[in-house]
């Protein structure tokens, strides 16, 4: 769809709006779900009965233009993505593929087996990292700045909320000299394209599909090049449910074996440090939803989280940041808020 001038409608006329320019406003969009961002999607049927889901991006800070290019990205290279069948830039709006509601978590949840699940998500993720070539891409790197501002979270919004003060400045500084020895002097293994969030609520079980394309993809708008180990922590350290150790432990082998060149060991460093952090930042985001954007449902979650990150803290390289947690955020203050 062409780009036009921006009209001063609210999202349900612009939806309609687009639905019906596409020829898909035979019937009213079904609300399907929303998630921790600020977007909300829409099952679309058609006269024909045919489906679609519509994405409504209502922030104009939500990564449009990056969802299509990392979607066209990964259709060409072979992977379940919904296919873009529509879309209006200006407003924030695309049509796309109708992959179905069979998420990994609704699997799990209907007593479908994990490794069966879980085995095809780390298949994916494999042939990622063997076929993915960034040259010519227009890709960010996740670099210090934005690891920083991430993890930071933790400082800003989880800290206050259980200590009812502000961290000291001292505190703050000992914190950003850790981290910026982690990772900058901790990293060195080849980037690729890292999805980011890359768990079991954004694959789709495509039963019916074979090989790689079994597993769906969604939600990869965020993706930047960065360490080969963030997308396998995203996938096993999940904050919404727990992973078993064994089924972990032979998935990863399972990685290694197809990358015979790879250093384990610098691996398992990394894998660590990018768990540690990325669970820092979900504290820190899970707190600021429920305070800032009164989703409090996301404080359940954070029990979950510290043991992944008192798990990760566990690794030698990664005694500096355990020691300052011990020091400022010690084992019997690590609660969820009380919001």
């Amino acid at each position: 769809m062409a780009n036009g001038k921006i009209e001063p409608l609210n999202r349900a006329d612009l939806r309609r709006n687009f639905l019906e320019e596409i020829g898909w406003g035979d019937k009213e969009p079904t609300f399907l779900a929303g998630d921790a961002s600020n977007r909300t999607y829409y099952r679309i049927t058609s006269s024909r009965g045919h489906t679609a889901v519509l994405m409504d991006a209502h922030e104009p800070s939500e990564k449009i233009r990056e969802f299509m290019q990392i979607d066209r990205l990964l259709y060409s290279m072979g992977y379940a993505v919904p296919e873009i069948i529509a879309s209006d830039l200006d407003h924030r709006l695309i049509l796309l593929e109708d992959l179905g509601d069979k998420t990994f978590t609704f699997c799990l949840e209907n007593n479908q087996n994990p490794y069966e699940l879980y085995e095809a998500a780390t298949k994916v993720i494999i042939d990622l990292h063997q076929n993915f070539k960034h040259k010519n891409k227009v890709i960010p790197v996740y670099d210090l700045a934005t690891y920083r501002r991430e993890c930071d979270t933790l400082l800003d919004w989880y800290y206050p909320a259980i200590m009812g003060k502000s961290i000291s400045l001292d505190a703050r500084n000992e914190w950003s000299e850790i981290w910026n020895n982690l990772l900058t002097q901790k990293i060195s293994l080849s980037r690729t394209l890292v999805l980011r969030d890359f768990h079991v609520d954004n694959l789709i079980w495509l039963h019916k599909r074979s090989d790689l394309q079994r597993c769906g993809l969604l939600d990869f708008q965020d993706a930047l090049l960065g360490s080969p180990a963030y997308d396998l922590v995203s996938l096993f350290e999940d904050a919404r449910r727990d992973v078993s150790g064994s089924m972990t432990t032979d998935l990863l082998n399972l990685y290694f074996k197809n990358f015979p060149e790879l250093d384990p060991e610098q691996f398992m460093k990394e894998y660590n440090i990018f768990g540690a952090h990325r669970s820092a930042k979900i504290i820190g985001y899970f707190t600021r939803l429920a305070l800032r954007d009164n989703k409090k449902r996301y404080l359940d979650f954070i029990p979950r989280t510290w043991k992944w990150l008192e798990q990760d803290m566990q690794h030698p390289d990664l005694k500096d940041i355990k020691n300052w947690m011990d020091k400022h955020i010690p084992k019997e203050k690590r609660m969820v808020p009380n919001v």
